[in-house]
């Protein structure tokens, strides 16, 4: 499936789910889908191709996803030559990245049981129920050992780190049941992540901007978003800052769709005049407000 298919997939997905959704697929952005529900906010990348996410790519995604408290999530249809396999979970660079159907079954909160981490099948299993099913049966871990034909080591590994590979899951299964399975773990909003990878490509433009913002008190962040900076103090201000004619009224447009959703005021810095309903200053505007009270009532307005 190419990319615009599994965006369409993916908001499709969120939709039918109960969340609210903004298409962010058309900017240069680090992620391509915006979902909402209630108090659960999530990052959507999606790609044809694993092979096509890079190291520095997901520690972006999952940058951003931090400033918002967010949830990250890669959707891809392939790894290499071959599909990715639904109600599987696979790890890259400490993202999950997922089927379009195993997607679906994670916003409707129901977690696979299976994951994949450097090629490797792997299931998280109960190791205090696998311990005490284990001693019902009358079992040393030796005995367990023989039984699995692996050595007792690996049956402590598996009691104490709820860890097994998936051709051992099925083999512990046959005499104790998939019960002792445990779901993957709900994907969690990322904590602080650190990243210079923004700070290489930043304009003097963009830098001034931030400086503006943070001499009124703001905490400022760059992204590789729809957004240009997140500006925080008291209320979150999105900001796009640009004079790229070619591409600032899309972004303005989708920045209009994402602090809707999200909350919080919206601003364009920049040297030419666009139409919408964010508000527009020149950098000289910009370094004659005075305060964020003044700020906030510009862009209110």
């Amino acid at each position: 499936m190419f990319k615009a298919g599994l965006v369409e997939s993916t908001l499709r997905a969120l939709e039918a789910s109960g969340y609210l959704t903004v298409d962010c697929h058309g900017s240069r952005s680090s992620f391509d889908v915006i979902g909402k529900r209630g108090g659960r906010l999530l990052l959507v990348k999606a790609l044809a191709s694993v092979e096509g996410l890079s190291r520095d790519s997901v520690v972006e995604l999952r940058r951003v996803a931090s400033i918002l408290g967010a949830t990250a999530v890669v959707v891809s249809g392939r790894m290499k030559s071959s599909g990715l396999a639904d109600g599987i979970v696979y790890d890259r660079y400490g993202v999950i990245v997922c089927s379009i159907a195993t997607f679906e079954s994670i916003i409707n909160d129901s977690m696979p049981k299976i994951y994949s981490t450097r090629g490797n099948y792997c299931v998280r299993v109960d190791g205090g129920m696998l311990a005490e099913a284990r001693r019902r049966l009358g079992m040393t871990q030796e005995d367990m050992a023989e039984r699995l034909g692996v050595t007792k080591q690996s049956v402590y590994r598996y009691e104490a780190l709820g860890r097994v590979s998936l051709d051992v899951f099925e083999r512990l299964s046959d005499f104790f049941g998939e019960e002792i399975a445990k779901p993957v773990g709900e994907p969690h909003a990322e904590e602080s992540v650190e990243s210079d990878g923004v700070s290489r490509n930043v304009t003097s433009f963009k830098k001034m901007v931030c400086r503006e913002f943070e001499e009124l008190g703001f905490k400022t962040s760059l992204t590789s978003a729809p957004f240009d900076m997140v500006a925080t103090r008291d209320e979150t201000v999105f900001g796009v800052v640009s004079n790229d004619w070619r591409r600032l009224e899309g972004k303005i447009s989708v920045l209009e769709e994402i602090s809707d959703l999200l909350g919080g005021y919206r601003v364009c810095v920049s040297e030419r005049r666009v139409e919408g309903k964010a508000s527009v200053l020149t950098p000289g505007e910009l370094a004659k407000v005075r305060s964020p009270r003044e700020l906030f009532k510009l862009l209110g307005d």
